[in-house]
């Protein structure tokens, strides 16, 4: 399939969607996973980020390092304890997330630009204005939070990035999660055997895991969106497949119908200055 192309406002370049590879690493059993997704996006050279829940950041630190790295990687805060930011007083969602900001700047050397929301939300943080001057105050530049459809259904809706000017921070930019949270389309949890069998009504194999990603990234180049932004998380990749090759699948499809792949970071950049 040909991409349509958009155009890029700063240099009048055309210039195709973007795939925003993004990893929510919140379980333990992301470790083993996470070496598998490095592996393939060192071996495809494909930039990827990284979503970090704190505590596993504070026992598998120099694992992480050696993993993590690299310049095709970008770091981002996802709380220390896999928090509810939206659930708990506001007070507690700023120690989380300070407390992560802080410790991914001690072991990785660098303080992270963006956060995504555990647990996802519906309409992001619209209206929440105390929320968003926490993440204001941290100094990030976009946040991802809005991954749900409506009525707290999947799969969420394939829509453009916004910021939240109307809640008074124009400079911060949401970047949301589109279609389908890959671990509910494979209909697992964290609390299964990570040895166990996928149930018989869940995908059984990788042509029909990709079924519904491929659909969403169909859509993305067909009405030139600006980005395609799906939500992995390693641990159920590996629950799938043993070495991820699901993921890899999606990423050389992307790359053969002409998309480009960004870190969350940079197409941030590319879009405000746009």
């Amino acid at each position: 399939m040909k991409a349509l192309l958009q155009t890029d406002t700063i240099g009048r370049v055309p210039m195709p969607p973007a795939f925003l590879a993004g990893y929510d690493t919140e379980q333990p059993m992301c470790i083993e996973a996470v070496r598998h997704v490095v592996e393939i996006h060192r071996r495809l050279r494909i930039p990827a980020t990284f979503f970090l829940v704190g505590t596993l950041v504070e026992h598998n630190r120099e694992e992480l390092k050696r993993l993590l790295l690299d310049e095709l990687f970008e770091i981002g805060n996802h709380t220390y304890t896999h928090f509810h930011v939206q659930l708990n007083p506001p007070k507690a969602g700023r120690e989380q997330v300070l407390r992560t900001q802080d410790l991914l700047e001690e072991v990785f050397g660098c303080r992270p630009v963006g956060f995504r929301t555990p647990g996802g939300m519906e309409e992001g943080y619209r209206g929440e204005a105390e929320r968003l001057a926490i993440f204001a105050d941290l100094g990030f530049q976009y946040i991802s939070s809005q991954s749900w459809g409506p009525n707290g259904k999947m799969p969420a809706p394939v829509i453009p990035p916004y910021t939240y000017a109307d809640d008074g921070f124009g400079e911060l930019l949401e970047v949301p999660v589109h279609g389908w949270h890959e671990n509910l389309w494979t209909k697992v949890h964290p609390w299964q055997d990570p040895l166990g069998k996928i149930v018989p009504d869940a995908p059984q194999s990788i042509e029909d895991w990709l079924a519904p990603f491929l659909q969403e990234m169909n859509q993305v180049i067909e009405q030139s969106f600006p980005y395609y932004g799906p939500t992995m998380h390693p641990w159920s990749l590996r629950r799938f497949h043993p070495q991820c090759r699901q993921a890899e699948r999606l990423l050389s499809i992307a790359r053969d119908r002409g998309m480009v792949f960004m870190k969350f970071s940079e197409f941030a950049q590319r879009w405000k200055a746009s």
